[in-house]
């Protein structure tokens, strides 16, 4: 009886065991899955945010790609100019448009670049307002001597109505220009002696650019104005072929002028204009939105260009002052500027015909006017750089 009875309640007790075992194994399976299931969802959305990371790093491949010839090294403010222009178009197109900005003469010097802008071989270069003048007459009134006597002066023409009407293509030239930038105001330089008055550079051999006006300026002073390329007046000064140059302050330095003339005459003489030009077809070719970014990166290179050159035409003028480059270093005051406006007057009357006497006229009394605001400060300055 006892035996029987011991008996089946091991038997019960087994069969308890087992379902408890079996519960609890059960257990386990379920809470197991759904730590499973979590480690796969979070192994998901790690692959989901690892490719979205990949698209959002994925470059923009450009529409268009253009190559900006420039004249003078990286460091200098026109071609610093440049290169404000590629940026503000890859910022302005969400990267559509790559431009390649090519410094020191690499595309070749003013007027090959130019041509090849009118040929669709470079899209875009600068260069001296000078070669235009090839096919409009109208331009060689900014090469007057002592036409602006004052950076703002100059800025706020050229941004007004009279310099807006001088944008668009040159002729049929199939070149545009699209802004106005500088090389700056123009300064002496000789190894013969220093000059302050006109007198001084009687009989001088002076290298000028090709330019007719800039040439007649010189020859009312009784200079002798020697027409040179810009790439062989270092070794012409060295070896003593001319007596002296001029340039802006930024060229003398760049081109190390310094080294081989023993004086400077801060004079200003002509406020030498730079073109900013795109092949016309090109520009008529593009969608609306990429003309848009092509005028606003224009005026936002040009305005930062223009603070660059100003704050290097003081920083190299102070430069020279301290420095011992040049054996002695003269800045005319507005009196002897006057005289030497006075010596020069001639070649006014010399261009007037080709320039338009009554186009002249409207540009001399604007130019006053603005003079007058300037140094009465009346002049708006606030947005011209």
């Amino acid at each position: 009886m006892f035996i029987g009875k011991s008996k089946a309640m091991l038997m019960f007790f087994m069969v308890l065991m087992l379902a408890v075992a079996m519960v609890f194994a059960a257990g386990c399976d379920d809470a197991d899955e759904p730590v499973e299931d979590v480690e796969e969802v979070d192994e998901v959305n790690e692959v989901e945010e690892v490719d979205e990371d990949e698209e959002e790093a994925a470059p923009v491949e450009p529409e268009y790609e253009w190559r900006f010839g420039a004249y003078f090294s990286t460091d200098h403010h026109l071609t610093q100019g440049a290169l404000k222009f590629a940026e503000e178009m890859d910022r302005l197109t969400d990267g559509r448009v790559l431009v390649d900005v090519y410094p020191d003469m690499q595309l070749g010097t003013g007027e090959e670049m130019l041509e090849g802008v009118q040929l669709g071989s470079i899209d875009l270069c600068e260069a001296t307002l000078t070669a235009v003048t090839e096919w409009d007459d109208t331009f060689f009134f900014l090469n007057l001597p002592f036409l602006f006597h004052e950076p703002e002066v100059a800025y706020a023409f050229l941004d007004g109505p009279m310099g807006r009407d001088l944008l668009g293509e040159v002729g049929d030239t199939n070149i545009r220009v699209i802004a106005f930038w500088e090389n700056g105001f123009r300064n002496i330089t000789s190894n013969i002696g220093p000059i302050v008055e006109p007198e001084d550079i009687v009989g001088q051999d002076i290298r000028l650019m090709p330019n007719p006006v800039h040439m007649d300026g010189f020859s009312q002073v009784n200079a002798n104005p020697t027409p040179m390329a810009f790439g062989e007046l270092f070794t012409a000064l060295q070896q003593g072929v001319i007596d002296g140059q001029e340039n802006p302050l930024a060229n003398i330095y760049d081109m190390s002028f310094h080294e081989v003339q023993d004086y400077l005459t801060v004079s200003g003489h002509y406020y030498d204009v730079t073109g900013f030009y795109i092949t016309e077809s090109l520009y008529q070719s593009l969608p609306g939105d990429i003309q848009d970014a092509v005028d606003e990166a224009a005026i936002a290179a040009t305005k930062y260009h223009r603070g660059l050159a100003r704050e290097a035409d003081e920083r190299l003028l102070d430069y020279y002052l301290e420095s011992d480059h040049f054996v002695e270093v003269n800045v005319l005051t507005p009196e002897q500027k006057a005289r030497w406006q006075e010596a020069m007057a001639g070649t006014y009357d010399n261009f007037r015909d080709q320039i338009g006497a009554d186009f002249l006229e409207e540009v001399l009394e604007e130019v006053e006017s603005l003079h007058q605001q300037f140094y009465d400060g009346e002049l708006d300055t606030s947005d011209l750089y």
